[in-house]
């Protein structure tokens, strides 16, 4: 059981997920006063008592929602979902890319990568590759052969996992 609350006081966690489901609900930028008024429970009353106290607000409200890949400012007093930016974006601009990969099988504990590549694409055009053999260590099953047409030479000749993954997470 998680508990949401310490004497009253909401966790980081309460008021991360709290703000989330505010933004998500309005589906648009809050203003800050929204965001203090709906985490903190300050009325906009107990907010302009004093500059000093609002400003006290803001910062727990930006400490906390900085803290988060989640949110994003976007203007001086407003804040949104980090994933609404990618959204708005035109599709032109979103940049993609594409994974291949080729194993000696399907079992994800004993079979190994023996083949890397990407492509990463941006308005329909290649702008980036990689591709590398990986050396598994083993000996590559009869089908695997047949299959990818990648051979135990080639494989033997190439870089293993430490070399490759490296260089394409990179990538």
């Amino acid at each position: 059981m998680v508990q949401e609350a310490v004497e009253g006081v909401p966790q980081r966690g309460t008021l991360l997920r709290r703000a989330h489901e505010l933004l998500e609900s309005l589906g648009r930028p809050t203003a800050e006063d929204l965001l203090i008024q709906h985490l903190f429970g300050a009325s906009e009353d107990t907010q302009n008592v004093t500059t000093g106290r609002n400003a006290v607000w803001t910062l727990l409200l930006r400490q906390v929602l900085n803290s988060s890949s989640l949110f994003e400012q976007t203007s001086e007093r407003e804040w949104s979902l980090s994933s609404w930016r990618s959204t708005h974006m035109p599709l032109e601009n979103v940049e993609f890319v594409v994974l291949d990969t080729e194993t000696t099988g399907l079992r994800p504990g004993p079979d190994r990568v023996i083949e890397v590549a990407g492509i990463r694409l941006r308005n329909g055009e290649v702008i980036d590759s990689f591709q590398s053999l990986v050396n598994p260590n083993r000996r590559l099953p009869p089908f695997i052969v047949q299959f990818t047409g990648i051979t135990q030479e080639m494989v033997s000749a190439a870089p293993g996992a430490a070399q490759v993954f490296p260089d394409f997470f990179n990538f």
